[in-house]
């Protein structure tokens, strides 16, 4: 719910998937649900989530995921084009939303 109450202005979510206690399986439920948000409000590419695997520390962010933040940075900041729509992960777990929503997403545009 926090991260749909943030649309439809700007959200880029960072996680690193190797830490089991960050809770990366729920990071990546959370997103996928409040990505729905951002999509029935016709703002998809306000919204992206990273995951990447990168050791014990989290307070880190591996360069494979600057591509990432340089996009919201370049949209959001300079107003360049850059693609933002993105949820992504290298977990081996996965959310079935389906499971949880047995609705029909509706677009409020």
């Amino acid at each position: 719910m926090l991260m749909g109450l943030v649309a439809p202005r700007a959200l880029l979510v960072i996680e690193n998937s190797g830490i089991d206690y960050l809770g990366p399986p729920s990071t990546y439920g959370c997103s996928k649900a409040a990505k729905e948000i951002f999509t029935s409000l016709g703002h998809e590419g306000n919204m992206g989530a990273s995951q990447v695997s990168h050791g014990s520390s989290h307070f880190q962010m591996p360069a494979s995921q600057n591509p990432d933040v340089a996009a919201f940075y370049d949209k959001f900041f300079f107003n360049n084009t850059a693609d933002t729509n993105f949820l992504k992960t290298d977990g081996t777990f996965k959310s079935d939303l389906e499971l949880w929503a047995d609705w029909a997403l509706l677009v409020l545009t």
